[in-house]
């Protein structure tokens, strides 16, 4: 029989690391998801489980909703929080007043509708059969990292503003495949600071959504 679970993937897991640990539980071994979670996200994973796995292709067209966290001032190789510090300025040099909710919902509506996304370079999308991590590994960029995306609602949700490195979150809305590492870097440079993507969470995939997810 095939069987769909909604899984609360922890920060710090692989979804791979998720699987594992309910093939395990479940003593399956036909078992897949619909959407990966980079280790730094948490939230909603789909698991297809036997008969379930056919049904992949569908959960590819549902829409995805994030909750996203921005941080501005800095920017890692990999365009969130656990990469390495690629670019940095002085927090001082960040001005505090331009960051109000008119100023940044101005920005924000900008990004909604379709448009074309830079892939980040440490991604799983693949080229010639290996993933983009394997090039950027070797400093070596696949030569095509545009895709197009469709971003249907983003919001703001919160501004931080007290530590030396203020933070911005967002509710955002998206087709599949829709990389919001990358979306916090472009939102950074509207903002004309380096960014990168601080916290993230997966809340709905479709009408699936984070309150009904088991922990694994």
């Amino acid at each position: 029989m095939g069987k769909i679970i909604i899984a609360n993937k922890p920060k710090g897991k692989t979804s791979y690391q998720i699987i594992r640990e309910f093939k395990k539980k479940l003593d399956t071994k036909k078992i897949g998801h619909a959407g990966t979670l980079d280790p730094f996200a948490s939230g909603v994973l789909i698991l297809l489980i036997g008969k379930a796995t056919k049904k992949f292709s569908y959960f590819q067209t549902l829409d995805k909703t994030y909750l996203l966290t921005i941080q501005l001032g800095q920017s890692t190789d990999t365009l969130d929080s656990e990469g390495k510090i690629t670019k940095q300025i002085p927090w001082q040099k960040i001005d505090k007043s331009t960051l109000t909710k008119p100023n940044l919902n101005k920005i924000l509506k900008s990004f909604q509708g379709t448009q074309t996304q830079t892939i980040p370079a440490f991604s799983a999308a693949k080229y010639k059969g290996k993933p983009f991590y394997y090039y950027a590994r070797q400093n070596i960029p696949p030569p095509d990292r545009q895709k197009t995306i469709t971003i249907k609602k983003i919001n703001l949700t919160k501004i931080i503003s007290n530590a030396p490195y203020p933070q911005i979150e967002i509710k955002v809305i998206c087709s599949s495949g829709s990389y919001m590492r990358q979306l916090a870097v472009d939102i950074g440079n509207k903002l004309d600071y380096p960014a990168h993507a601080k916290e993230l969470k997966r809340i709905k995939v479709g009408d699936y959504s984070l309150d009904k997810a088991v922990t694994p």
